[in-house]
């Protein structure tokens, strides 16, 4: 796959496995996958006025993926009242997201 990934972990400036960082056997890296795109899945409802509740689920290699964490998470407290607010972003992973100043 040609892509403009380089690196399997750690972050812009880092080039070791910081201290806590979980990479384990059942960890891939974008590259070797072979994928373009991800979904955020998020949920988030309002409580009142000026308040929200929000929540960043996780970021999953496929629609589908993040689909079955929804139905999971209907069924939890927390999410069971507000089972529709549940936001799924698709992420063009060859996209330059930030143009600086």
């Amino acid at each position: 796959m040609e892509g403009c990934f380089q690196n399997v972990i750690g972050e812009i400036g880092r080039d070791y496995i910081k201290k806590g960082d979980i990479i384990d056997d059942h960890c891939i890296s974008i590259k070797e996958l072979g994928i373009n795109t991800v979904f955020s899945l998020s949920h988030s409802y309002t409580i009142h006025t000026f308040l929200d509740d929000e929540r960043y689920i996780g970021v999953f290699s496929s629609l589908d993926k993040a689909e079955q964490a929804i139905d999971q998470l209907k069924k939890k407290p927390g999410f069971r009242d507000y089972p529709n607010d549940f936001n799924i972003s698709e992420l063009d992973l060859k996209v330059l997201l930030w143009s600086g100043f």
